[in-house]
Formats: C-alpha cells, sequence, structure tokens
C-alpha cells in the first residue's frame, strides 16, 4: 500500500506548516521535495519518521512501517568509532557499508576525528544500512564533494530506491533534477505544492 499524506494539519504555535496536505508517495523510486530553506520539508519528513505527530489529518499506509533517516545534522555517537556506529543497526553487514561510502580503512576510528565530510558519508552509510521501508533523505549532501555524493546517490538509485521509496529534501536545483525519479517543487509554509 502506498504511503499518503491526506489533509494534514500542524502548526507550530501561530504559525502553520502544514495545511490540508495531501501526497501520495510512489511505491519506490527517489522523490525529492524540492524548495527554499524554511518551507516546511524537513516537518514533513518528520511526520513519517515518528518525530511530529500531525494535528489533523492522517498519514496512511505507515503502519508497520520502518523508517531510517540522514537528519541534517549527522547525529553520529562520538565516543564511538565508525565501525560501531554502523553495527547498531546492521551488525552483519557493517563493512561492507562502510565500503560503499569510502569510509573502510577508518573503521576504527572515532566521528570525532572525521572532517565534516566524511561525518556525513557515516551518516549515510548508517542510515542505509539499517533495516527499512523507507529511507530519508534531509539535504544528505552537505559538505560533500559533488563526485563522492554521486557515486553514493547512484548506488542508492540501484540497491534501494528500485524496492523502496527514498525521500530526498533538498533547496539545491542541481540535486533536485540530478537524483530525482519523481521531482515535487513545494512553498510555504504552509507547506504546498507548487503549481507545475
Amino acid at each position: 500500500m502506498s504511503i499518503a499524506w491526506q489533509k494534514a494539519e500542524l502548526s507550530f504555535g501561530n504559525k502553520k506548516i502544514l495545511h490540508q496536505f495531501s501526497y501520495t508517495l510512489p511505491e519506490k523510486g527517489v522523490i525529492c521535495f524540492f524548495g527554499p530553506s524554511g518551507c516546511g520539508k524537513t516537518t514533513l519528513l518528520h511526520t513519517l519518521n515518528g518525530l511530529l505527530k500531525l494535528q489533523s489529518g492522517q498519514i496512511l499506509g505507515l503502519e508497520q512501517k520502518k523508517c531510517a533517516m540522514v537528519f541534517q545534522e549527522d547525529r553520529l555517537l562520538p565516543q564511538l568509532t565508525a565501525w560501531q556506529n554502523i553495527a547498531l543497526v546492521n551488525e552483519q553487514e557493517t563493512m561492507l557499508y562502510l565500503q560503499k561510502v569510502g569510509l573502510a580503512e577508518f573503521a576504527q576510528q572515532k566521528p570525532t576525528d572525521f572532517s565534516g565530510g566524511m561525518k556525513r558519508r557515516l551518516a549515510i552509510a548508517r542510515a542505509w544500512a539499517a533495516d527499512s521501508d523507507l529511507l530519508l533523505l534531509d539535504e544528505p549532501f552537505t559538505g560533500l564533494e559533488e563526485s563522492l555524493a554521486s557515486h553514493i546517490m547512484a548506488q542508492i538509485k540501484l540497491e534501494v530506491a528500485c524496492k523502496k521509496p527514498v525521500i530526498l529534501v533538498t533547496h539545491d536545483s542541481q540535486i533536485a533534477k540530478k537524483y530525482s525519479d519523481f521531482l515535487v517543487a513545494v512553498t510555504g509554509p504552509p507547506l504546498q505544492i507548487a503549481a507545475q
């Protein structure tokens, strides 16, 4: 069953972020929500991963579904090694996912020793390695060289997006055009799909 927002409503104080928002996600592929910073894209992702609850309306098709997410902040555990950060979600294939993002040789180092781009790659690897029905990517390529981002996203499209929805949020038009299978231009707040 497809996942769909139906007349979703969410406000922070007097500020409406979602107002009568409805959209049905394709069952697979990279769905990119593209729009300016602050329009409500991250909030939309957080209604999927359970961090935010709608005040009215509903999300259909999320029952028993598991989300993995790359947040705008890396949210790594600094006291653990790169290997241990991935092992938290997938102990059997930890090295495989470190290899996918080019960090295998740094498996025993801690994120505190990493550059910003390396931290992003580790955060992507951890979400990618998790057993999930939905992969949520919130501005995942901040600080990454374009060649690395392209390599990682090509693999995600090949291995993940062919089987389930990968939701990419960005304010970068080049990233939106390059990586999306379904491009959803949005404005806001409140978040709404822009006229095509």
